[in-house]
């Protein structure tokens, strides 16, 4: 997988601008940032000025942006100029895929069925948008979900991240975004293992924190607390981006994959250890 799509993996969510302000576009893509995700789509189908839009947001923020609705050679060179890294297509077109792949363009093509599958294994691509996950079993595509109606299913192989439209409405971009990073990744707090000896302080803590997330409070030789989420990977990537770290000799594996560590922040006196579901 090329640097591009593992960037986008990791993150696993794209936000799609299909309107955009130019003279509020900087603002916004700054919001998208304080919410840390700094990846954005640009939909050139919806947008007149969309090159005009891109060149103010890509020279000033440091951002990883696709433009979609490329249709020409020339409308890509125009795209990755303007600072686009990638581009998504509208249209499976084996002639602009074949050009665009020969210049050293990333991109992601529309496939419908097996057919346009296979022209695009001989060429060696890597990722497409395909409605119907089934046509990519058995070989070697991804696959990027778009609009997904349910955020909260867990995104695996072979889908490694989303597209998002943000809806025109938003006015708080950035507590929009954190919601949908939540959800996406859903972190809940489920359970609060205390000590049997605890001072009011922390008995207050407690019951507070208990009811306000629901959680399990159960006694036990140490203070910690658990959040658990649907990516271990992907909620370690964005804790990172909020300056918090996993401890690395807390962290603990399933069949040689990663899915718990403690988090080098605490509640109070207590560990909180970041726990994948399953």
């Amino acid at each position: 997988m090329n640097k591009i799509f593992r960037k986008c993996r990791d993150f696993g969510l794209m936000i799609r601008f299909n309107i955009l302000d130019q003279d509020r576009a900087l603002d916004i893509v700054k919001s998208l940032k304080r919410a840390n995700l700094p990846l954005c789509v640009i939909n050139s189908n919806t947008m007149e000025n969309w090159d005009d839009i891109l060149k103010e947001i890509a020279f000033k923020e440091d951002l990883f942006i696709a433009v979609e609705g490329v249709t020409s050679i020339e409308m890509a060179y125009k795209a990755a100029g303007n600072g686009a890294q990638f581009f998504i297509l509208d249209k499976f077109n084996i002639e602009l895929i074949k050009e665009l792949k020969h210049n050293g363009f990333f991109f992601i093509p529309r496939v419908k069925n097996s057919l346009e599958v296979d022209q695009l294994l001989e060429l060696n691509i890597e990722c497409v948008i395909c409605s119907n996950p089934k046509l990519l079993l058995n070989n070697q595509l991804y696959n990027v979900l778009y609009n997904p109606k349910d955020l909260n299913t867990k995104i695996v192989e072979p889908n490694i991240f989303a597209i998002i439209d943000m809806p025109e409405s938003v006015n708080n971009v950035e507590y929009w975004t954190n919601n949908l990073i939540k959800s996406y990744l859903n972190l809940n707090y489920t359970h609060i293992y205390y000590k049997n000896s605890i001072n009011s302080e922390t008995k207050e803590f407690i019951d507070i924190f208990s009811s306000t997330n629901k959680c399990i409070i159960t006694e036990s030789d140490e203070n910690k607390i658990i959040l658990e989420c649907n990516d271990f990977i992907r909620s370690v990537n964005y804790f990172k981006w909020r300056e918090t770290y996993i401890s690395p000799i807390s962290t603990q594996k399933e069949d040689d994959k990663l899915v718990s560590g403690v988090l080098d922040k605490r509640l109070l006196n207590f560990d909180i250890i970041l726990k994948e579901k399953g």
